[in-house]
Order: C-alpha cells, then structure tokens, then sequence
C-alpha cells in the first residue's frame, strides 16, 4: 500500500512540473496572422455629403376668414384632390347677413350721391338765372336813375315814371324768388359721399370674400397631409383647418453651413437618396442661395425629384453627396485598415514580418477606401484583418 502511494505521489510531481514547463514557456514572439494590401494610388472624386429632408413641392393651408362652427368636413388625411373640390364647410349665416347689410348701405349711399349731384345741377342752373334776373335788375335800376335824371327837366310823364318802377318791382321780387329756391350744396358734401360709397364697396367685397370662404375649396390638385378640424368644431382664424401639398415633384431639402456653401456651385451634380430607399435619384444643383435663412443661418439648397409614384413622403431623411473636385493619383488605403488613437489616424504597416505603427493624414473617402495625404509611401504594406491584435512592433505572419 505504501508503494502505491509513494508512486502516485511522484506521478503527481511529475506532472505538475511538466505543464508548469509548457504553460511559463515565452510566447510573446509568436507571430500573429493577418493580412494586408498594398497603398496604391488612383483618381478620386472629392464629394460633400449633404443631410437633409424630402419636403411637398407646394403646401397650402386651408384657413377661415372668422371663429365659425365647422358644418361639414369632406376629406381626410391623405385624400386626393382636385382643384375646386369642397373640402370643408363653414355656418355662413352671419356673413349672409353682412352681405345684405353692405349691400343696403351701398344702394343707400348711391341714391345719396345721385340726388346731391342732381341737387348740384340744379344749383348751377338756379346760379346762372340768378346772374340773368340780376343783370335785368341792373339795367332796370340803370333806366330807373336816367328817368329821375329826365324828371327834373319834365321831359317824362308821370305814366312811364310808374311803368319802370312796376318793372323795377317786379324783378326784385323774381330775383328774391330764384336765390330762394337755390339749393344750398356744396362740391365737398358730394365729395364727402364718395368717400363713403368707395368705403362701403369695399366692405362688402370683403363681406362676399368672407361669404365665399366659408365654403374651403382645394385651391390646388394635391393630396392632403393635414386636417385639424372635424364637423360641429369651431374654426379659429390663423390656425390651419388642413394642408393641401403637392408631392411630385418632391423637393430634397437641404441645409448647409458656410464651409459647404462655399464649395457648391450651380450645375453640380448632385446623388440624391432617401431614408428607406434603394433607389438613387440623380440631378443638378440650380442654384445657390445668396443669404442665409433667418431661422437657422444657414443656406438653404432644394432640389427637386421626380416622384411620380409617390413613394418618396413628406419628412423622410435625405442624403446627397455633391462631387466638387477630381483628386489625381491620389494614395489610397482600405479604409478598414485605419485607426484612431484620441482621434489621430494610424495603420500597421508590414515592415519584414514586423507591425510598425505609423501616423497618418487622411483626406477624401472614396468608396470602401480613403485618402491617406501623408504618413504613408505608395506600396507600403498595411494591414487590414487582425490589426485589432497588434501592437507596435509585434511579429505578424502574412495570410494569402
């Protein structure tokens, strides 16, 4: 029994000592597999990448003149419409109202303006028969002093001294009779009424526009996108009852700062895709605003895409990528090969079975590749698969 145990007890020890062997032997110099390609050059285009969104070509809103109970509501979000379709229905009582109460001043006022001219006519006419009866009156009075001229040397009979004097009479009392009969108006009172009647036809064109909006008619072909109020509600003025948009074109939206601003020019190129999409829509930028949008400061591009079918919607992401310039024999590396330490690029590069860690400048993506505009000689060989493992200067075997 005690040589068993004396055996098993040296096995033990043995053992122990062996896998201690394997286990403290130095791997440190293995060599980690990867793999790699070499930098090689070639002509690249360098591109901006825009974000933005698909927007309607045209968005309407639909709007009430005053607070009206809403009678009727014939649509709904995403109807199809066409221009002059009845979409929404108002109490248009008050305004009927208002319309015939207008159009009374209005028939008032000019009835008031016919009669004051009529009036101004006939004061004209009066003014002038006073001026005869006056002139008459004058030479009356003329003839009357030449008579008592004549009196006093008795060439005239008492008869005729009468006859002039009944004359005399006479017109006096025809000129008092005209100058009361003549009207008292004046060119300013007509004038007055005028002012009135213009004033009044205006009010009651709005009182029929305001009539006329209380039946909310499409005032586009379109599709609706919004529609905020149902039957028995109120209206409120200033805010939209619905939108009316129209979404072929759709418009790719797009805003830019001022370094992107400034490499964009009118008849680039311009690779459109929306979020949820495969399809790519490609067009042209035609034109590059001037300012700045007041509410974002920034320049506002629109592009617009054919969207016959209508699957591009209304707020869906947009991404456009612009190819501002050509780059020659540009060095290129994958761009999987690259990484970053505290946000400096650096690649391995196989230099005799050895990893080198080697700082980098990059410039323009290209596809699955990138730029590399120092830091790296044409057909250096970087790695691109187990370079996660390495660390400066760590042997590595090159898999085919």
């Amino acid at each position: 029994m005690k040589k068993i145990v004396i055996v098993l007890m040296v096995a033990f020890l043995l053992y122990g000592c062996s896998t201690k062997e394997i286990t403290t032997k130095d791997t440190s110099q293995q060599a980690i597999p990867v793999k790699t390609v070499k930098v090689h050059s070639k002509n690249i285009n360098d591109y901006l990448e825009l974000a933005g969104q698909a927007m309607p070509s045209v968005a309407i809103p639909l709007m009430a003149p005053n607070p009206l109970e809403v009678k009727q509501v014939n649509v709904s979000v995403g109807d199809k419409v066409n221009k002059g379709d009845v979409l929404i229905v108002l109490d248009n009582q008050l305004a009927k109202e208002n319309v015939i109460q207008m159009e009374k001043a209005v028939n008032q006022l000019e009835s008031a303006v016919a009669d004051t001219k009529k009036a101004m006519d006939a004061s004209k006419k009066n003014a002038e028969q006073l001026k005869a009866l006056q002139a008459d009156l004058d030479q009356s009075l003329e003839n009357s002093q030449g008579m008592l001229s004549n009196i006093k040397t008795e060439e005239l009979e008492s008869l005729d001294v009468l006859k002039q004097s009944l004359e005399l009479a006479i017109k006096q009392a025809q000129l008092s009779q005209a100058a009361s009969k003549m009207p008292q108006v004046g060119s300013s009172s007509v004038i007055q009424l005028e002012n009135q009647l213009a004033e009044s036809k205006l009010k009651l064109k709005q009182a029929r526009e305001s009539l006329k909006a209380t039946t909310v008619v499409a005032p586009i072909s379109g599709t609706i996108s919004q529609m905020n109020v149902e039957e028995n509600g109120t209206a409120v003025p200033g805010s939209p009852l619905g939108m009316v948009v129209q979404m072929d074109p759709v418009v790719a939206a797009f805003q830019v700062n001022s370094f992107e601003i400034s490499k964009i020019n009118e008849g680039m190129e311009i690779e459109i895709s929306f979020g949820g999409m495969d399809a790519i829509y490609k067009s042209k930028i035609t034109s590059v605003p001037p300012t700045t949008t007041q509410q974002t400061s920034t320049y506002l591009i629109e592009i617009p895409v054919e969207n016959k079918e209508l699957k591009i919607k209304g707020g869906m992401k947009a991404n456009g990528i612009v190819s501002i310039d050509t780059i020659n024999n540009a060095k290129i590396v994958p761009e999987e090969s690259v990484l970053y330490e505290d946000e400096q690029a650096f690649v391995f590069v196989n230099e005799n079975g050895t990893a080198v860690k080697k700082k980098i400048e990059t410039g323009v993506h290209s596809g699955a590749d990138i730029q590399v505009t120092s830091g790296l000689s044409l057909n250096d060989q970087v790695v691109t698969q187990g370079k996660d493992r390495l660390s400066d200067n760590a042997k590595i075997s090159v898999k085919e």
